[in-house]
């Protein structure tokens, strides 16, 4: 892993209230993490890392923004994300 990218994505990672987040998610492009590193997930897709990608994809702890319902969401909820282009990666909030 890629130590200065590392950095720099760790250095971008922001909060934000879910109608901020919620038009990246209608467009397709919000991906959720659950029991990861966000940044280590945000310097897997910068990198192309399918292996990783798809190992996460596979067990759950990264998931597709569509597979997750976000109807009983407010505007007014906070999330944790950082944006990898073209990417919004966000931490996925407790049930």
């Amino acid at each position: 892993m890629s130590d200065a990218l590392y950095l720099e994505l760790r250095r971008s990672v922001q909060h934000a209230e879910w109608r901020w987040v919620r038009p990246h998610h209608e467009a397709g492009r919000l991906v959720f993490v659950r029991a990861l590193d966000i940044v280590e997930v945000g310097v897997a897709l910068a990198n192309d890392d399918q292996a990783a990608v798809g190992s996460w994809l596979a067990e759950g702890r990264l998931r597709r923004g569509e597979d997750v319902d976000t109807s009983a969401w407010t505007d007014d909820d906070r999330l944790v994300f950082l944006i990898v282009q073209p990417f919004v990666v966000a931490l996925l909030p407790d049930a």
